[in-house]
């Protein structure tokens, strides 16, 4: 799926045409309406060309920094949506149990 996604980043992010990017519209603001999915299919154009999208998918993806929580001393409010569909909700509270005395909250 993850090579599918880059895939379409590459050929399709920068067109006018949104339907390449309204993949990852879906993933970001499921619940969105028709006005906010046009607004968000433009940013994505607007915002990045295809190679930088498809780099900072790339490098976000290969970054694992689960070795380090456990040295973090500081206060941690970790906030994660039931319904997000870009980062599994099991993850979130992951991220949260790794980082000593870390409060984790779950939004609707």
């Amino acid at each position: 799926m993850r090579q599918g996604m880059l895939t379409l980043m590459r050929e399709g992010w920068g067109q006018d045409n949104p339907a390449f990017r309204q993949l990852f519209t879906s993933v970001f603001v499921p619940d969105s309406t028709l006005e906010h999915q046009r607004w968000f299919n433009e940013l994505q154009r607007r915002s990045t060309s295809p190679v930088n999208a498809v780099r900072l998918i790339t490098a976000d993806n290969d970054v694992d920094l689960r070795s380090l929580l456990p040295h973090l001393a500081v206060p941690t409010l970790v906030l994660h949506a039931r319904k997000d569909t870009a980062c599994p909700f099991s993850q979130g509270r992951e991220l949260a149990a790794l980082i000593p005395g870390a409060r984790f909250v779950a939004l609707m």
